[in-house]
């Protein structure tokens, strides 16, 4: 009992990085250049302890179960996004690198440590971290926005949501067109669409019923339905429906956040895109005007 004891606390202890990462250094809401400079020295300094306490010396394979919440983030990360230039100055993987460097190389903490780690924690979170920001865009490629990688054939009407009232719902409209827009806390540019687009819906609030879809993230990193329903970046909140179970994101085969997705008043998927980039509005404002005005 004591083993498995042993490797469940660094198997928490990995998976920690997860919340931790997703919240300090991803978070719309809170990721800030001090966010980011504590989620670093956490890394650094807190990956040092744990490698020498008694219950890490004493567990076997400890060195490789510490990086498995930051391997399933990576891939992930991969997974999820294009892959250029910019990747090398993501947060994650510097955070990873960090990890890594500390689990290899400091073998003690003393004052040369800790300037390194407060040197490292401070050049990227107010130096470094804005420089990504200033190249990363889903300057994916138009062809990744517009990929055309979902099921085809989906109807609207075959979907029920969770609205507010805790009741399941079916979108009907009497409006020529019905736009979803997927969403979750942990996703940066969901974010970003949500502050910047909310004006150009209420514009055309006569022709496009607009509902802002929350698909759950992660089991260890999601809101209640209170926390969604009550979403401070949502003006109107009779807006927002919840995926149950992730039905709709899952039968229409989507594999990012945002899409947005534009139905006809019969239900049938008209047209979509993927992604959101806030430096780029003009193009996605374009965009999704040019959706509904075919």
């Amino acid at each position: 009992m004591k083993v498995l004891y042993n490797y469940l606390v660094i198997l928490s202890y990995s998976l920690l990085f997860i919340p931790i990462w997703g919240l300090l250094l991803l978070s719309a809401d809170i990721v800030s250049n001090s966010s980011i400079f504590v989620a670093l020295i956490y890394t650094i300094i807190g990956s040092y302890y744990v490698r020498n306490s008694s219950i890490y010396m004493s567990t076997k394979y400890a060195e490789y179960l510490v990086y498995l919440g930051p391997l399933v983030y990576i891939i992930s990360m991969f997974t999820m996004m294009p892959t250029n230039f910019a990747t090398l100055f993501h947060p994650i993987v510097w955070a990873t690198t960090a990890l890594i460097i500390s689990q290899l190389l400091i073998k003690k903490i003393d004052t040369k440590v800790l300037v390194f780690a407060l040197f490292i924690a401070y050049l990227y979170g107010f130096h470094i971290h804005s420089y990504w920001e200033s190249i990363y865009k889903p300057t994916m490629p138009t062809q990744y926005i517009e990929k055309k990688d979902l099921a085809k054939n989906i109807k609207l009407s075959d979907f029920e949501f969770t609205t507010s009232d805790n009741e399941t719902t079916i979108i009907k409209t009497d409006k020529p067109f019905v736009l979803i827009e997927t969403w979750n806390e942990a996703c940066v540019p969901c974010i970003e669409a949500m502050k910047d687009l909310q004006p150009l819906f209420l514009k055309n609030k006569d022709k496009v019923a607009h509902y802002y879809l929350y698909e759950q993230p992660t089991d260890t990193h999601k809101l209640t339905a209170t926390d969604v329903f009550n979403y401070p970046n949502i003006n109107d909140k009779s807006q927002i429906l919840i995926d149950e179970n992730l039905q709709f994101f899952n039968t229409t085969g989507m594999k990012s956040y945002p899409y947005f997705l534009l139905f006809n008043k019969n239900g049938d998927l008209v047209d979509y895109f993927k992604a959101y980039d806030h430096d780029n509005k003009d193009y996605f404002e374009n965009r999704l005007q040019n959706m509904w005005s075919k």
